[in-house]
């Protein structure tokens, strides 16, 4: 910014002459005219922020080489650039086996201005994980435990019947959090087309992928490695689907264990 009084050329204030002596020597008639010229020069050193932000760049999918992958992050690479994805069981199992991959992604700035993403095998899986922030209380963790729980479908079921029972099956959803949920999405969550109503929604099945969930958190939390865990619980749960989160776990211990 120049000093007041300064010369400006092509603008408001004449060759030589400072705006003090333009208030005496410029007829009145002529004084509106400058002014508006030297309103428009200031504009145009000094511009007004312009009132529309530009808005956030979503990321809508990312497909690459599956570079890394454990029970809760899958990293893909995509153009020489490594994305670490938080990801469910859900999508992990859908993944397990694969060389490359398709994640759609949502993408969560914290509080702490860290950026994370979350990266998921369908778009009914990211549809719900979305719908589930939209309840009050429930955070990214949380609703990334509910959609590793139960398949898309299963969910849906679950919160059009009011099943509520189902949601506390899941580790810290209480009896709360189901309600707020089930009050929250049952009138937004659209069944498959048949699916109807008469069918709970996979009881043996679903209980014992949220046993599944429980038991790897567990032993990641015991500073097991990832990999190691979810190659154990997923062996163990395939040769007794119906086993509880403890009986996991201590299968799992010792299958680790030994090696």
């Amino acid at each position: 910014m120049r000093a007041r009084g300064a010369n400006v050329r092509g603008g408001g204030v004449l060759p030589g002459k400072t705006s003090l002596e333009l208030s005496h020597s410029v007829p009145p008639s002529h004084k509106s005219l400058i002014g508006a010229i030297g309103s428009n020069v200031a504009q145009a050193i000094c511009p007004k922020e312009p009132t529309n932000k530009l808005k956030k760049i979503v990321i809508a999918y990312i497909e690459g080489k599956i570079d890394e992958l454990t029970a809760e992050v899958a990293v893909i690479e995509a153009q020489g650039v490594g994305f670490d994805l938080a990801i469910s069981l859900q999508t992990y199992e859908a993944l397990r086996g694969r060389e490359r991959a398709r994640l759609y992604v949502y993408e969560q700035v914290r509080q702490d201005q860290a950026t994370q993403l979350f990266g998921f095998s369908t778009k009914a899986e990211r549809e719900l994980f979305l719908l589930l922030l939209s309840v009050s209380g429930i955070g990214g963790q949380t609703a990334r435990s509910i959609v590793s729980a139960y398949s898309p479908d299963e969910l849906t079921r679950i919160i059009a019947n009011e099943d509520k029972r189902a949601l506390t099956a899941i580790k810290g959803i209480g009896k709360k959090a189901a309600e707020r949920i089930v009050v929250e999405l049952r009138d937004k969550v659209q069944l498959p087309v048949g699916a109807g109503y008469a069918s709970p929604p996979g009881s043996a099945t679903t209980l014992a992928q949220a046993a599944a969930q429980e038991a790897v958190s567990a032993l990641t939390t015991l500073g097991f490695p990832s990999p190691m865990v979810a190659k154990a619980v997923a062996a163990i749960t395939a040769a007794a689907p119906g086993l509880g989160v403890e009986e996991i776990i201590k299968q799992a211990l010792k299958q680790m264990s030994a090696k």
